[in-house]
């Protein structure tokens, strides 16, 4: 699981939503997301992880942060991908 370190140091775990979740905060469908990831890696800049049962896991603090219309990624940091 991805982490983040907080002020005081210590890491904390950053909560992650299936595909159907995620597509419901942004407003899409489910099939949307996984179409984009299937020909680009990536859905607006957020790179899903892949589950062992072959399930996607979208990162909760940039699905929100790309629904409130904020930047998720560098555009240099697309073009690497």
């Amino acid at each position: 699981m991805r982490t983040k370190n907080n002020i005081s140091g210590t890491a904390q775990a950053v909560p992650y939503l299936t595909t159907d979740a995620a597509a419901q905060r942004l407003g899409l469908r489910p099939q949307t997301l996984r179409a984009a990831v299937c020909r680009a890696g990536h859905y607006g800049g957020i790179t899903p992880r892949k589950k062992c049962n072959r399930m996607l896991s979208w990162p909760a603090d940039l699905i929100d942060r790309l629904a409130a219309g904020l930047p998720v990624a560098e555009p240099s940091d697309l073009s690497a991908r």
